[in-house]
């Protein structure tokens, strides 16, 4: 089974895109929602930093790693018990990780695994280091990202995703890490791809052709309307994690857009272009 790691900026539209590819059987996602495990990330980090005999969290390269999503005893439990019979190659215990997610997801089809990533550092690394992995990039428009991250803080009532350096530093971290995205897809150009949040929202079954033809999978029209058939699915789980409709409000910025923003935003232009966004 090979490898893809789902690489953005928070509140690019990961939660949508995963739960997108968890209605195709080829892919295989843990279906806790946000979709956030990330079993294979943690391995390959623990390879580079040591395997902790609890699977207690990993740091390497600036990014903190849980073996699995909070609450996920299916995949915790079997972890403990698997690294308690004594220390072995991280890489190995990754792949005996999947099959044992494709058991519990009853996912007999799974040929892609599939998980969003933090660092895009070790994103370039896993792609260096398995010739098998791929890349996707998931982009949006800077100026969306910057008031959907500014919404969801405010709504969770905490201070994350780069807002707690400023307003001015919190969008030149969103623009440079989707410049620093769109140079990697340059270099990685075969296994990886830029897909973006405003064609998922726009054009779904286009975008989620495009998707099936980057990993060369069947585009019968019953899979594509499986797959586009939860973006405009709005249940708990979803009001939860959101802070609009996302259909409803592609560009975001537009509605959001404070007259204190604008002259952040001139700063960046030229690269605000470059990534192919006016």
């Amino acid at each position: 089974m090979d490898f893809t790691i789902v690489v953005s900026y928070g509140r690019s539209g990961s939660t949508i895109f995963m739960r997108m590819l968890r209605q195709n059987p080829a892919f295989l996602i843990r279906r806790l929602f946000p979709y956030e495990t990330r079993t294979s990330q943690y391995l390959f980090a623990a390879s580079k930093v040591g395997l902790p005999p609890d699977l207690s969290p990993v740091t390497y390269q600036g990014a903190a790693y849980d073996f699995a999503q909070h609450g996920d005893e299916a995949v915790w439990d079997f972890g403990r018990q698997r690294n308690a019979l004594g220390p072995g190659d991280p890489i190995a215990f990754s792949r005996i990780m999947l099959d044992h997610v494709a058991d519990i997801e009853r996912n007999t089809e799974a040929i892609h695994s599939v998980e969003k990533g933090i660092g895009i550092e070790l994103a370039r690394e896993i792609a260096a280091a398995r010739p098998e992995a791929r890349v996707i990039f998931l982009i949006r428009d800077p100026r969306s990202i910057y008031y959907s991250v500014k919404s969801f803080n405010k709504k969770r009532n905490i201070i994350s995703f780069g807002e707690e350096a400023g307003s001015s530093e919190l969008y030149r971290r969103i623009v440079q890490s989707l410049q620093y995205m769109r140079l990697l897809s340059l270099r990685m150009a075969g296994r990886s791809i830029v897909f973006r949040y405003e064609e998922m929202m726009e054009h779904p079954n286009l975008f989620c052709r495009r998707v099936l033809s980057f990993y060369d999978l069947p585009k019968a029209d019953d899979v594509v309307e499986k797959m586009t058939s939860v973006v405009d699915l709005y249940d708990q789980s979803a009001q939860d994690h959101m802070t609009s409709s996302p259909r409803k409000e592609v560009l975001r910025w537009k509605s959001d857009v404070m007259e204190s923003d604008l002259s952040i935003f001139s700063r960046w232009e030229n690269e605000l272009r470059e990534i192919g966004y006016e």
